[in-house]
């Protein structure tokens, strides 16, 4: 995935704001899958899978 500027689209969780830019990279480490960040941070993989494409046009 390119690295552009940081993505401006921010999601809440617990209280305080991650931006989705971090929620999607973190998806990228291995052994990371989308389902398993999304399950940790409380969003729908396809929450995540929204970030990344609003985020990271192809």
């Amino acid at each position: 995935m390119p690295k552009t500027a940081p993505c401006r689209i921010r999601g809440r969780i617990g209280g305080s704001l991650l931006p989705a830019d971090q929620a999607v990279s973190r998806t990228d480490k291995e052994g990371n899958t989308t389902a398993s960040v999304a399950r940790e941070l409380g969003f729908s993989p396809q929450q995540i899978y929204n970030w990344r494409r609003q985020c990271y046009p192809l």
